[in-house]
């Protein structure tokens, strides 16, 4: 929506419903300031609005009126201009940009319909010794209405321009055109909604160019088994962040940790765990998927908390009528340090072919820091910038770890997810 719409909608609720003497809780002498600010930023719709609403509070303000004369033309013209620029540029069909052009226009008429209607509001205006100031009031309603009109138009077409690019494109079979097809209708709807079967098109576009992929949990050949199933955590982290990314999974499907626990099953993995790159194919196969995700997690390091700690003193001279002395405070300063890291790499594999599709390593760690102090001496002696928060506990051992996991899920779950799109 346009921002200076916006606004007019905003001051057009103030003032339709709070009592004039209270509009919106700004005074007349703000609101003419403001509309002042708004006209030497050539904001000119803004600077009409502000003016109004001051005027709403005291008709007779005269910087209100004078806000008003000089912002209210220059709006007038200012639309009036460029949609006669939009007008000659749309007049031939040019696909989306002519329906942006007919959008502009019909927002810039219901902009001038707005100014009038509140124009046509606003209690007499004159200054406290002359006669009432009467302010240009055009009616835009039929503009408004043949605007909206041709907008009406220019989105047919622009949803039979896409609905054809459509349909010629799933006429190649192929996988990747009847993913542009199904975006082709999608726009098409986008345009309107019920535009022929561009439904039922998009439904058939985007199922044939749907594809299976798995996530295989990624094995674990850091030697470092003390973690649990953090392979498989990581797995269903992925998963999780790709279901909650629509736009990434518009065309794929992805299979469930059901499914894959039932071809382990079968294939006598569940209770081994020995997943690798050759299983991960066989496993594929079995589930009719057209590509697989299998990773491996070389490294998992976690080192333990370590506390350092250093000494040194603080002093100040502290001033007064009765004389100067000085004040210190002996200070020992604690940090407290652990940290875990995690690192691996990652395939895309094509089922069919064994190709491999995208290959990446990837690197994750987790920093704990807590700082604190204690002191002997004189408190009013301590710096602001020394540490005075209260110590605080590492995580456990296992849990950096499941840190640097989720960690690491989310930013492959970002990686898989621009491959996908």
């Amino acid at each position: 929506m346009n921002k200076s719409f916006s606004l007019l909608g905003l001051l057009f609720i103030c003032i339709l419903f709070v009592p004039a003497k209270h509009v919106c809780g700004q005074s007349a002498r703000e609101y003419a300031k403001d509309s002042e600010t708004k006209f030497a930023q050539q904001q000119f719709d803004d600077a009409v609005v502000l003016a109004i609403s001051a005027l709403m509070k005291e008709p007779s303000w005269e910087r209100a009126i004078e806000a008003l004369q000089q912002a209210l033309p220059a709006s007038i013209r200012n639309n009036e201009n460029k949609i006669a620029q939009l007008i000659e540029s749309s007049a031939k069909f040019k696909g989306d940009y002519t329906v942006e052009e007919s959008q502009e226009i019909v927002t810039r008429y219901s902009n001038l319909v707005a100014i009038s209607d509140k124009l046509m509001n606003l209690p007499e205006v004159k200054l406290k010794k002359g006669s009432p100031i009467k302010f240009e009031i055009k009616n835009y309603g039929g503009d408004l209405r043949q605007a909206k009109e041709e907008l009406a138009k220019n989105q047919e077409l622009a949803a039979e321009k896409h609905y054809q690019q459509g349909q010629e494109l799933l006429k190649q079979n192929n996988v990747d055109q009847n993913k542009l097809a199904a975006k082709e209708f999608k726009k098409a709807l986008g345009y309107y909604p019920d535009y022929k079967n561009a439904s039922s098109m998009y439904d058939q576009a985007r199922k044939l160019a749907t594809k299976r992929i798995a996530i295989i949990p990624f094995e674990n050949k850091s030697g470092k088994g003390q973690y649990g199933a953090v392979n498989e955590t990581i797995t269903d982290e992925i998963i999780s962040s790709l279901l909650n990314a629509p736009s990434a999974v518009e065309f794929v499907e992805i299979i469930t940790r059901d499914q894959l626990q039932q071809v382990m099953n079968e294939q006598n993995l569940g209770t081994s765990g020995i997943i690798n790159e050759s299983t991960a194919m066989q496993m594929g196969k079995v589930l009719g998927v057209s590509e697989i995700i299998v990773g491996q997690i070389t490294q998992i390091a976690s080192v333990e908390p370590v506390v350092t700690s250093k000494q040194y003193a603080n002093k100040r001279t502290i001033y007064s009528k009765t004389g100067n002395y000085d004040i210190s405070a002996m200070i020992q300063e604690y940090k407290k340090e652990a940290s875990a890291a995690m690192s691996g790499s990652f395939k895309i594999i094509d089922i069919k072919t064994a190709k491999i599709l995208k290959t990446d390593s990837f690197k994750e760690d987790y920093k704990f820091l807590s700082v604190w102090s204690t002191y002997i001496g004189n408190p009013d002696a301590i710096d602001y910038n020394v540490p005075r928060g209260p110590e605080e506990n590492a995580p456990a051992d296992e849990e950096r770890v499941n840190i640097v996991a989720r960690k690491l899920s989310a930013s492959l779950a970002n990686q898989i997810i621009g491959y996908l799109k």
